[in-house]
């Protein structure tokens, strides 16, 4: 029995998502979420945000041990996980027509961070595949250092309990876990939005489909003193590249960056194309030696939801059984799965023997 080591995350979160077409009215409020936590305590008073809690004594404190933000965005959506404070506040924002609201899933979701080496596909469909088992759906999330797997907060002990029997665990967790029978101040608004849909759906098609991308990424990770330099390009990537932050863009999907972007604690990491890589000085970071190719779970037009579940146990199977090395990215659209160029080919022939029907797609 392998160790894993868990560390979960108090705050309760959600995840969301806003239209490209709609950047222009979430911008500032979203410039905050990826700029303030930057911030010390001489610009946060520890009451205004969850996020860093009230024990700022440290001149250099840098953010909250609870502190969990990512945001990704693709020629088809900007995704968020955010926590129950900010997502009330991008509820709130005005927009001038209904379909330029942002998207917020009903459930509270909880963070629990998987420490057991850097991109290991046994990890990825070690949990997946135990948690797919008890139709427990999970959101995960790889990062530079480590991976997150994302589960409704109503799960979170029955989780706990289920990978016990897998892994030999030392687990970072609080006394308690807190009731989802009340809810809080933040939670009051966007509950009242959003219609709870709790049925869980297996995916049970003979084969997963997926597509084989025309993206190539470079994995990077940054320390938390470096950000500041790195701010100005990655906010331009994110809010301003290709005039996507113009509410009348028309303009085709390929100049639109994929770029995906997670603070947790002390650790960033920064997923980006490769053909935006020079846009970043490249002595502010630590890079993964090898460029990364792109599978897209089934339809950019349909959004898988949060309700099947299996999907990352479906597609991490076959590509553990092979050893291939896996970055697993999920959007509330959609999920990805990062492999590494040099198997590109091992995936093809995967496909020919395993349950994934690949094909491929432009962006």
């Amino acid at each position: 029995m392998s160790n894993l080591h868990l560390t979960i995350f108090p705050n309760k979160l959600k995840i969301c998502s806003i239209p490209l077409k709609s950047v222009c009215y979430y911008t500032h409020l979203m410039l905050k979420l990826l700029v303030k936590p930057t911030f010390n305590k001489l610009e946060n008073n520890g009451n205004d945000d969850e996020d860093f809690g009230n024990n700022c004594d440290d001149e250099n404190f840098i953010r909250n041990q609870s502190h969990f933000f990512s945001v990704t965005q693709t020629p088809h959506e900007i995704s968020v996980i955010t926590t129950l404070k900010y997502a009330n506040k991008l509820l709130k924002v005005n927009v001038p027509d209904d379909e330029l609201k942002i998207k917020i899933w009903p459930q509270n979701w909880r963070a629990i961070r998987l420490d057991q080496g850097n991109i290991k596909p046994s990890v990825v469909n070690s949990v997946s595949s135990k948690l797919s088992e008890n139709n427990i759906t999970i959101f995960y999330v790889s990062t530079f250092d480590s991976d997150y797997c994302l589960v409704q907060s109503v799960h979170i002990k029955n989780t706990i309990s289920i990978l016990n029997g897998v892994f030999s665990i030392l687990t970072d967790e609080p006394d308690t876990f807190e009731s989802e029978n009340s809810l809080t101040e933040d939670e009051i608004d966007i509950e009242e939005n959003e219609n709870i849909e709790d049925d869980i759906s297996d995916n049970n098609e003979e084969k997963l489909t997926v597509y084989l991308l025309d993206y190539s990424f470079q994995l990077i990770g940054i320390n938390t003193e470096d950000l500041s330099s790195i701010i100005v390009p990655l906010i331009q990537l994110l809010f301003y590249s290709s005039k996507n932050n113009n509410c009348n863009n028309k303009e085709s999907k390929t100049a639109i960056p994929f770029i995906s972007f997670t603070q947790v604690q002390d650790e960033i990491s920064l997923l980006i194309e490769d053909r935006f890589f020079n846009f970043l000085p490249s002595n502010l970071f630590q890079c993964y030696n090898e460029i990364f190719n792109t599978l897209r779970v089934g339809n950019e037009n349909v959004d898988l939801g949060y309700s099947v579940c299996g999907i990352v146990s479906k597609l991490s199977t076959p590509l553990a059984a092979r050893g291939i090395n896996i970055f697993y990215l999920s959007t509330y659209k959609t999920d990805y799965c990062m492999v590494l160029a040099s198997d590109t080919n091992e995936i093809i022939e995967c496909a020919e023997y395993d349950a994934i029907k690949l094909k491929i797609s432009e962006r």
